[in-house]
């Protein structure tokens, strides 16, 4: 499928909600199967890699602490769920197959690492991000916003994220975390969803 390709995006894997072992299993098998192919490709000259934030900022203790591209979850720590475990270890296995690779040779690899993706679907399909969106917009699955905050991204900025990542050199064995700033509260998110959506039927608190 990928013969005579220039360029690999292998992109994100649905976010269940609910994650298990499989989860684990899929996401570094999937990812390792993708790369090891395009190893054997002469023409794929990079490959972009959807990993998520989670492989960067959990595990860790709470407290007042700055997250760059530098920083790794904690996979030491038992509390870390299982779907960051996976982005997480799938993500390692994508950077330590890459430095066993001839470095005169070898493709060039980029690593997009997005907040919670939120935007317009494709699909009529729902998950993660989606799911948990639809959930706040119905007050009989979610009664009430807990006090939390996030780092949001809309897609289409992470699919430009991709596609620049792709054409530009500068970001070759690089990991670019992609967030909007500030954070948002989910109240905040609450009310935003309620002053677009009441409207159109959503049972908001």
């Amino acid at each position: 499928v990928i013969d005579g390709c220039d360029y690999i995006l292998h992109v994100a894997s649905p976010w269940p909600i609910v994650a298990n072992e499989h989860t684990v299993t899929v996401a570094v098998e999937g990812t390792s199967n993708v790369l090891k192919v395009a190893a054997t490709i002469p023409t794929i000259k990079k490959v972009v890699l959807t990993s998520s934030c989670v492989a960067i900022n959990d595990g860790h203790k709470n407290g007042s602490r700055v997250f760059n591209e530098e920083c790794w979850t904690d996979l030491q720590n038992a509390k870390v769920e299982n779907y960051a475990r996976s982005k997480t270890l799938a993500e390692k296995t994508a950077w330590d197959f890459w430095n066993t690779l001839e470095p005169t040779t070898r493709f060039q690899l980029t690593v997009i690492n997005p907040t919670f993706v939120v935007g317009p679907v494709l699909s009529d399909q729902s998950h993660g991000s989606s799911t948990i969106m639809a959930r706040m917009m119905d007050v009989r699955s979610c009664p009430a916003s807990p006090k939390v905050s996030l780092g949001m991204v809309d897609v289409r900025d992470v699919a430009r994220a991709h596609i620049r990542a792709m054409v530009t050199p500068e970001s070759d064995g690089q990991r670019i975390l992609v967030t909007a700033t500030p954070s948002a509260w989910f109240a905040d998110i609450a009310r935003w969803l309620g002053e677009e959506f009441r409207d159109q039927g959503a049972f908001m608190f």
